[in-house]
């Protein structure tokens, strides 16, 4: 009787650990390719138990904890090459996210090595840099990678974006790696496309016409997965009026105090772009306050743009 009560015992216990036990452990070496296939349209956020077992950490209540959407959320910790990084199942109005997240600020070249190369395409996929200067010196780096790929029916999105101040050699990294069913509203990733603007004509003022201008292309950086418009140097253009598939209109207006200095030493007090993407066209409005003369005045530009496909003739 006795044997059969064991026996009896570590059946069950071994049916409940096969039943019950969780997909992803708690402070356990974290398995990648376990994750991206990992097929999250099979469950909602009641199935936290048997996602990340009965200890996950819950939300605390505090509704400034909240993204965006959120409405809840459970996580646990794992690690990845001895790095600490947590894993966070979301709820939303729109359904669940299952995201890792790092605890340490790490390169983002560093971060994108954790997935296998495989999952990686070129064709959902872009990365980028752009320094700085302080009084002609580097000053902060920043490094953006974006890609995703879809497995099934995830669609698995890796987000990292890095600031490295030089002087400090102080590094700040936001990472994710998000598995979300895939939905229309939330599109592929794409590549930047770089387009160069030529034939540039100004508007004279004064007498009333266009004329000619003797400046060199203009290069922007089109980011049609997040709707920026970075300059040449990779820098943002912080201020989005419309962005779609059609048309960039983008505006900024500065204080005399915060204007951009030009290389004429003069100010910048406004700058608004109009990129017509149907027929190739950008109009370029500024303001420029002219310090010598103490005065403002409106500069007006259009040109023809095309995309370009090598940015290097060899």
């Amino acid at each position: 009787m006795r044997f059969l009560f064991i026996a009896a015992f570590f059946v069950f216990s071994f049916f409940y650990k096969f039943v019950f036990a969780e997909i992803f452990k708690q402070k356990e070496n974290f398995r990648m390719e376990q994750f991206l296939k990992f097929d999250i349209t099979k469950y909602n956020f009641e199935d936290h138990i048997k996602i990340l077992g009965k200890n996950s950490k819950k939300w605390n209540g505090n509704p400034n904890d909240l993204a965006k959407d959120q409405l809840d959320y459970r996580s646990i910790d794992v690690f990845i090459n001895n790095n600490p990084y947590k894993l966070r199942l979301s709820k939303y109005k729109d359904g669940i996210t299952l995201a890792l997240f790092n605890n340490v600020s790490m390169k983002c070249k560093d971060e994108e090595k954790i997935v296998p190369k495989k999952y990686i395409k070129k064709e959902n996929y872009y990365t980028y840099e752009n320094t700085q200067l302080l009084f002609q010196k580097p000053f902060i780096k920043s490094t953006k990678t974006s890609f995703s790929v879809d497995i099934g029916l995830s669609r698995i999105h890796f987000f990292c974006y890095e600031l490295f101040y030089v002087d400090l050699k102080e590094r700040t990294t936001i990472f994710t790696i998000s598995n979300k069913p895939k939905i229309k509203s939330k599109p592929k990733i794409q590549p930047i496309k770089t387009i160069s603007c030529i034939n540039q004509k100004i508007f004279d003022t004064v007498r009333k016409k266009w004329l000619p201008s003797s400046d060199g292309p203009r290069i922007f950086h089109l980011v049609d997965s997040d709707k920026e418009l970075l300059l040449s140097n990779y820098t943002k253009v912080r201020e989005n009026l419309i962005y779609n598939n059609d048309k960039i209109h983008t505006l900024e207006e500065f204080d005399l105090g915060k204007a951009i200095v030009l290389d004429s030493g003069n100010k910048l007090l406004k700058r608004e772009y109009i990129i017509d993407r149907i027929n190739g066209l950008l109009t370029i409005n500024a303001k420029v306050y002219e310090s010598d003369l103490n005065k403002t005045y409106d500069v007006t530009m259009k040109s023809e743009c095309n995309i370009v496909t090598e940015q290097r003739k060899f």
